[in-house]
C-alpha cells in the first residue's frame, strides 16, 4: 500500500472531480463549438473516408460530438476512450443523440491504449495529450501503433505559436516537437499548421498535425 499518487492516478482523479463541466460549457457555448468542430472536420475529411475513427482521452465527447456532426460522411464506427469513468458516463449520454454512427466508449490511458494494432483508420486527439511534456516520444508511437492509416494531433502547436502561447506551454511543462517527432519514428507530416491561435479559456493555440502512417515496422522498431 501507498500513501503517494501516481501521475495518472491524479489525473484520472482530478478528471473525475470536474466531470459534467465540459458538458456544460459546451451548452453554454454552442457557437463556439460549432466553429471548433467545423475546422476538426475539415482536416478529417481532406484526408479522405473512414470506416472508423478514435478520439484517444474523448472526456465528454463534447468535441467528438462537434466534430461529427460536421463531418459530410460520419464514420461507421466512432470509438473514444478516457481516463476518468465519470467522464465516459458524460460522454455515452452526451453524444448518443448526435450520431448515426455505432459508438463505442471505453476506460484507458494514452500510455497504454485499449484497442490493438492498425484497429481504427484514423485516431485523432483534442489537447489529450497537451499536459505530458516529456513523454511525447511514447504517446506517439502508442498512438500510432492503434492507427491504421493517420494519426491526427490537435494540439499546442509549441514550433509555429506566437510567443505568449510558447510562454504557456513552456510554463505548464506542455508537449513539444510533434511533428519533429513523428518525422523521427519514419512517419510521413502530411500537414502541419496553426488551426486556432488561442481560446477564450487558455493562451494556448491549437496545431493541426497529421501524419501518415508507415507500415513498415522495422523502421518503428528501430527508433526506440
Amino acid at each position: 500500500y501507498s500513501k503517494t499518487l501516481n501521475s495518472n492516478e491524479i489525473t484520472q482523479l482530478s478528471y473525475d472531480i470536474q466531470a459534467g463541466s465540459y458538458v456544460k460549457k459546451a451548452e453554454q457555448n454552442p457557437d463556439f463549438e460549432k466553429e471548433r468542430g467545423k475546422a476538426y472536420a475539415e482536416v478529417i475529411q481532406s484526408l479522405g473516408i473512414f470506416d472508423s475513427i478514435l478520439e484517444a482521452g474523448v472526456g465528454e465527447a463534447t468535441s467528438m460530438a462537434a466534430l461529427v456532426k460536421e463531418l459530410k460522411n460520419p464514420p461507421l464506427e466512432l470509438k473514444g476512450f478516457d481516463i476518468s469513468f465519470s467522464r465516459i458516463l458524460y460522454a455515452q449520454n452526451f453524444i448518443k443523440n448526435k450520431t448515426n454512427s455505432k459508438i463505442n466508449f471505453c476506460v484507458g490511458d494514452i500510455c497504454n491504449c485499449p484497442l490493438s494494432d492498425n484497429s481504427v483508420d484514423l485516431v485523432y486527439t483534442i489537447h489529450a495529450l497537451e499536459p505530458n511534456g516529456g513523454n511525447e516520444l511514447a504517446l506517439i508511437k502508442e498512438l500510432i501503433r492503434v492507427t491504421n492509416k493517420y494519426l491526427v494531433l490537435f494540439e499546442p502547436h509549441y514550433e509555429l505559436g506566437n510567443l505568449k502561447s510558447k510562454e504557456h506551454i513552456e510554463n505548464h511543462g506542455y508537449v513539444k516537437n510533434l511533428a519533429g517527432i513523428a518525422e523521427q519514428l519514419g512517419h510521413r507530416v502530411k500537414d502541419n499548421k496553426i488551426l486556432f491561435e488561442s481560446n477564450p479559456w487558455t493562451y494556448n493555440n491549437t496545431g493541426a498535425i497529421v501524419i501518415e502512417k508507415n507500415h513498415q515496422d522495422k523502421i518503428i522498431k528501430n527508433k526506440k
